[in-house]
């Protein structure tokens, strides 16, 4: 069996970058954005994120903010029709 899928980076892509986004307040999803996502889910293509978020290691943001960013958005995308099939987080930082 085999799927298509696609792996979208969050900030700059899924969101306007304005530096670290630390609340649902900060986050903006760009124009487009949620059209583009549903057309992918229609057509059958996995969706998934995967965001570096160094913003956790440096302690700019709790895991419980991350999620609320990430609910919002979901909320957001939903409004549009689109979903995603996953989001995978790495908190890394190279100098923590």
């Amino acid at each position: 069996m085999s799927y298509k899928a696609i792996l979208l980076d969050r900030d700059g892509v899924i969101n306007r970058e304005s530096g670290h986004v630390r609340s649902v307040n900060d986050f903006e999803m760009l124009p487009g954005v949620g059209k583009a996502i549903a057309e992918l889910n229609k057509r059958g293509v996995k969706v998934a994120l995967v965001t570096n978020q160094s913003g956790l290691a440096r302690g700019l943001l709790t895991p419980i903010q991350l999620n609320a960013i990430h609910e919002e958005m979901n909320r957001q995308l939903a409004l549009k029709g689109a979903s995603l099939d996953g989001i995978f987080i790495s908190p890394w930082h190279p100098d923590l």
